[in-house]
């Protein structure tokens, strides 16, 4: 199982809310079955999960933390070098 967090407009977000209120389930469930729908209809899409799955089965994938740390240095290393912005 692979973790995804996702930001949402409010509106879609309290939607969601309501929609998992109504069902007696929650929003994570919705939000999976929507996507396996949408991935399941479409081939090209499915193979690239799939090929993404296996990159990351591989050892190919960067951790979120990893890739954040070295984004939060550059950006760093960015205001250093230009301290008036």
């Amino acid at each position: 199982m692979t973790f995804v967090n996702l930001e949402l407009p409010d509106a879609v977000a309290n939607a969601l809310r309501r929609m998992a209120a109504e069902q007696d389930t929650t929003i994570e469930a919705i939000a999976t079955a929507v996507i396996q729908e949408a991935v399941g209809d479409d081939p090209a899409l499915r193979a690239l999960a799939e090929a993404g799955e296996a990159e990351i089965a591989a050892g190919l994938g960067v951790p979120h933390e990893e890739v954040m740390a070295g984004l939060l240095g550059w950006a760093a290393d960015l205001r250093a070098r230009n301290p008036s912005r």
